[in-house]
């Protein structure tokens, strides 16, 4: 059932970027709005598998490669969503579904291979992994918001006009997403971070077996402080364009994922 749900989530994001893209290429407003509504879709049956992935006797921890994926998709589509609410972002859900529907994928190749139930390691836990993967997240949004802004900002450049015919969110609003995205994702990134070095204090004789997932959390700290100094750095002359504040994104999730897929394969 679980595994079902996945795979529908993911055939939904698939279908959401196809839609989205269609949109953006041919300037199609109700091409764009209908992969938001695909999207929204896909991340309702994420969350049923979510939720019935909690209920089973033999769960796997979240702490795992495949549940914490996919916690994290669930979060960076919501955020998503409830920033489309307020800003006119249709467009970007062109680069919001492609990595939701990869990282689907993966969680479905990694669900049969959970390291199986582990016992409850508490409440330190459970708010560590909800806040570092919300925190996952929100970096995951601006680092997409900053790909779409770069994008957008070299069509505004060029001077065809078929290229301008281009149907894309305005460089105001994706960079409102990303100075929100920052603004909160870096503070429960923080509170993931204090709440993970709690966990580790109290069940100290299990902290070695989530060192990757402590280092991956330490590491995405460290690229929101450099984001973060860079885009609210103290005097308007230290502080970064939207453009530098958006390729500054792009470059912090890559750093996060060489990070991660490192960490991964080559431990």
């Amino acid at each position: 059932m679980i595994e079902s749900l996945y795979q529908l989530a993911a055939v939904a994001y698939l279908a959401s970027a196809l839609a989205g893209g269609y949109g953006i290429g041919l300037s199609h407003l109700k091409a764009r709005r209908i992969g938001v509504a695909v999207l929204g879709a896909g991340w309702l049956m994420h969350g049923l598998g979510l939720v019935f992935m909690h209920q089973m006797p033999d769960r796997p921890p979240l702490s795992d490669w495949s549940p914490s994926m996919s916690l994290t998709v669930w979060l960076m589509v919501l955020f998503y969503l409830l920033l489309r609410l307020r800003m006119q972002i249709s467009g970007m859900v062109v680069f919001v579904a492609p990595p939701a529907f990869i990282g689907m994928v993966f969680t479905c190749l990694w669900l049969t291979n959970s390291s199986g139930v582990h016992p409850d390691s508490g409440l330190w836990s459970h708010a560590h992994i909800m806040l570092a993967t919300s925190g996952l997240a929100f970096l995951t949004v601006a680092a997409a918001a900053g790909a779409l802004f770069v994008f957008a900002n070299r069509v505004l450049k060029d001077r065809r006009p078929a290229a301008r015919k281009i149907g894309l969110p305005s460089l105001e609003a994706l960079d409102r997403v990303n100075l929100v995205s920052l603004s909160l994702g870096f503070p429960i990134l923080t509170l993931g971070l204090i709440t993970g070095v709690l966990f580790s204090l109290a069940e100290h004789e299990k902290a070695a077996g989530h060192l990757p997932h402590a280092v991956g959390t330490a590491v995405a700290w460290a690229v929101y402080v450099v984001l973060c100094a860079l885009r609210f750095g103290v005097g308007q002359k230290n502080r970064q364009s939207s453009l530098g504040a958006a390729k500054s994104a792009i470059a912090g999730i890559m750093v996060l994922l060489i990070a991660v897929v490192g960490m991964r394969f080559f431990a």
